[in-house]
């Protein structure tokens, strides 16, 4: 079953993409990002029924545990935060959310996974006194399919580090994961930067590197300066807890999540995403 939804989720998402860089402009980056956004909460709605037979998610407002952990973004939803911020925020405010970002963004450079979590650092789009996200409604992939199954287990994670006691849907993971490799190989596959990043560093550029939308869509690699020392060490770390996870027997089903597009896209190695840049910036110069 978990098979068949994730290949479908990832097929779906090819087109899409293809489609909206034909005529690449500034808003492609929007139309791209939001569209996967729509499309991956269609699913949720059409699944349902399955979603909840896998567990139901406690996760409700004002619960942050998970916005103290490493989140990876395509560009593509990094532009649209910086967007969204720029529309929905007074200027004062803006200027104020731009600062507290690039300060996140130093700050989080020098740190793995397991120090910032450890540190107990929040995302910066957080609002820490009501526990709320600024950009709920726009929210990357990644933070829409972590659905944990047990607040206590998170409340643990906070204290403990205990990430792999974290229940999760299997069924909301994998589309989630599914969504974004066909994202990824989608923009791949258009020679337009497909690659993850930490939100914080991607944020950064995207709202301080100038025209940062429209050279994405026309192939720049703009966001070269999110990338960080750890994020391959950090990616490792994770495919580990998946692993862990799927030899205790809890929550089973994730082992597709990890391995049905097992190295593909996401899981590319470090040297193999080089040589894709090479390739991409040979096509646009030719």
């Amino acid at each position: 079953m978990l098979d068949d939804l994730m290949l479908g989720a990832y097929r779906e998402e090819l087109p899409y993409v293809a489609q909206e860089l034909e005529n690449a402009n500034a808003e492609s980056p929007l139309r791209i990002a939001m569209g996967a956004h729509e499309r991956i909460q269609r699913r949720f709605t059409i699944y349902g029924e399955t979603i909840n037979a896998h567990g139901v998610p406690e996760c409700h407002k004002g619960c942050s545990y998970c916005c103290h952990m490493k989140t990876e973004v395509l560009a593509s939803e990094a532009i649209l935060i910086a967007w969204y911020l720029k529309e929905s925020l007074p200027d004062s405010q803006f200027l104020r959310m731009r600062e507290k970002v690039a300060q996140a963004a130093l700050r989080f450079r020098g740190l793995r996974a397991t120090e910032r979590a450890t540190a107990r650092l929040p995302c910066p789009l957080l609002h820490e006194e009501s526990g709320t996200c600024t950009v709920y409604d726009e929210r990357p992939l990644t933070c829409r399919s972590y659905a944990s199954l047990s607040r206590a287990a998170c409340g643990k994670f906070f204290d403990t580090l205990a990430l792999d006691a974290i229940p999760v849907n299997p069924i909301i993971l994998g589309l989630g994961e599914a969504t974004n490799k066909g994202q990824s190989d989608g923009l791949t596959k258009a020679f337009r930067d497909g690659r993850v990043f930490e939100l914080a560093n991607a944020l950064h550029v995207a709202l301080t590197e100038p025209n940062a939308a429209e050279r994405w869509a026309n192939g720049e690699m703009v966001f070269d300066a999110a990338e960080l020392p750890s994020d391959e060490s950090d990616r490792q770390g994770f495919r580990a807890i998946q692993d862990t996870r799927m030899k205790m027997g809890d929550a089973a089903a994730l082992s597709h999540a990890t391995r049905v597009f097992q190295g593909t896209g996401l899981s590319k190695s470090k040297n193999q995403r080089k040589r894709d840049r090479r390739s991409r910036r040979q096509s646009h110069g030719n």
